[in-house]
């Protein structure tokens, strides 16, 4: 007897591999497919304007990409505390060194403008349909700042608009490097300070936005990570204690559905080269100081090395710098 609707395997014609360019760009889904995907040394880069919920916000910021905007002064405010942020990114842009803050948005911009010129993947993903609107100024925001509440307005997008947004947007993109494919995600976080019914309407705008896009152009497409969640693993225990957030183990499931679908059998057979090697990296020993060690990180050295003459397209840096730097101390 089965007990559960199993997420049918999804085939998009599409296979990753570490020779291609990948931006994720949205809410919490995309910043943990990202750190899977640098993981397994894919040359991914995620969310310039930090973690962004709303749809609204995420066409912003890739306009903001493609334009090859520079911020400004101008486009920083400054709260009581002397820490500068602005309305269009993320809370973790803020700084009291407004020169320090403009420099490091600028500079992810230019990376990311890198990305979508040449890259091969856009991953989308939309968190909730709900956004703040400044009201002084009319603009939607990314994120408040803990700014005061009296100072913003929720209001729920509407469908049509997000759909003349984002078709100008993929226009754009395809304009600019025809290649790119972008991969839309709806996140299964669930959005519930506005209440369940109102983060179901949400959640059927998004997904209906989504749909008439992936039918009108052909390089767009949509993954059911939400529909893993919603009708597969149908379960609060794959949520974290909050009720609200996939729990690791939901998020590998997620993952294993996510693989299957995009990795092709002698990509997975890398990737499981590089798991073992991050995992045996990971491993602290009782002894550090034990041959058995120092004689694994020596092996773990050399496998590096040799996937990356097999793979040019993959790097060690890091763990290899972080080797070089303990058999050092060890030695010392």
């Amino acid at each position: 007897m089965e007990f559960r609707t199993p997420l049918p395997k999804t085939d998009l014609g599409i296979n990753l591999s570490h020779s291609q360019k990948i931006l994720t760009m949205g809410s919490c889904f995309s910043e943990a497919l990202a750190e899977r995907l640098m993981r397994y040394k894919f040359d991914c880069i995620s969310n310039t304007h930090g973690i962004l919920f709303n749809p609204v916000s995420i066409f912003n910021a890739l306009a903001d990409v493609l334009n090859q905007k520079k911020y400004s002064q101008a486009d920083l405010q400054r709260k009581e505390t002397g820490h500068y942020f602005s309305y269009h990114l993320h809370s973790g842009f803020n700084s009291r060194d407004g020169k320090e803050l403009l420099d490091t948005i600028n500079e992810n911009l230019e990376i990311a403008y890198d990305y979508l010129a040449h890259g091969d993947f856009l991953f989308i993903t939309l968190g909730s349909a709900w956004v703040h609107q400044h009201l002084e100024s009319k603009k939607y925001v990314a994120n408040c700042h803990k700014q005061p509440a009296y100072l913003f307005e929720k209001v729920l997008l509407k469908p049509q608009t997000l759909l003349d947004t984002y078709q100008a947007l993929l226009l754009n993109l395809h304009e600019l490097n025809p290649k790119l494919k972008v991969i839309f995600t709806v996140s299964p976080v669930r959005h519930i300070k506005e209440g369940m019914v109102q983060n179901q309407r949400s959640k059927a705008i998004l997904l209906y936005t989504i749909h008439e896009l992936v039918e009108y152009f052909e390089n767009c497409y949509y993954f059911p990570a939400y529909e893993a969640f919603i009708d597969d693993l149908r379960d609060y225990r794959f949520y974290d204690t909050d009720m609200l957030h996939p729990s690791k183990q939901g998020v590998d499931y997620v993952w294993d559905k996510f693989s299957e679908t995009f990795f092709a059998p002698k990509t997975q057979e890398l990737m499981q080269k590089i798991e073992s090697i991050q995992k045996a990296l990971s491993h602290r020993p009782f002894d550090m100081e034990a041959m058995e060690y120092v004689q694994l990180l020596q092996r773990q050295y050399t496998l590096m090395s040799t996937l990356e003459i097999e793979h040019r397209n993959i790097s060690f840096a890091d763990e290899k710098r972080f080797v070089q730097e303990t058999l050092h101390k060890l030695n010392a």
